[in-house]
This record gives C-alpha cells, structure tokens and sequence, in this order.
C-alpha cells in the first residue's frame, strides 16, 4: 500500500532536501504515483519507460499515452520529469 508507505518516504524526502539535494523519484507513468511523489516533496521525478520500449504493435499507442498524459499531469504540477531505462534512437522519436 503506497499510501501507508507515504510518511517515512516524506521523513526522509525531507531530510535530504533539508541538506540541499533536490529529490527525483523513479516512478510508473501514472497519475496516482505522480501525486504521491508530490505529496512526499519530490522535485523532479523519472519516468519508467520499460513497459513502453517494450511493446509492440499496438501496445506502443498505449504506452505513449500513459507517457504522455503522466507527464503533463507532473509538468503542470510543477515536477521536473524525466524518463528512461530502455529508449534508444528509434522509440524516442515519438
């Protein structure tokens, strides 16, 4: 349960903010987690992008849209986003 989890993840966000290191979490693509990483104080957060470089076919579509609509969700938010684990030259293109 990731909300159980949220306060010790907070303590602890905190404390190395405190100390001057900004904070980025590596998360899912989706917007409960996008919450949760700024609801714990995360400044910046990276987007698994496994299950999108690994899909094919239509799949692909999908991917990209948890992708797309997860980061926008964070942006708007204010959350510095970055992605990886798995992009190369030709499925970063979209």
């Amino acid at each position: 349960d990731v909300i159980a989890h949220a306060d010790p993840v907070k303590r602890a966000v905190g404390k190395l903010k405190n100390a001057g290191i900004q904070v980025a979490l590596f998360i899912d693509p989706s917007i409960e987690q996008v919450d949760m990483a700024l609801a714990v104080g995360a400044d910046a957060i990276e987007f698994q992008t496994a299950s999108y470089s690994e899909a094919r076919g239509p799949a692909v579509a999908g991917e990209l849209a948890k992708l797309t609509t997860a980061t926008a969700h964070a942006k708007a938010r204010g959350l510095h986003v970055h992605m990886g684990h798995g992009l190369n030259y030709q499925n970063v293109k979209p």
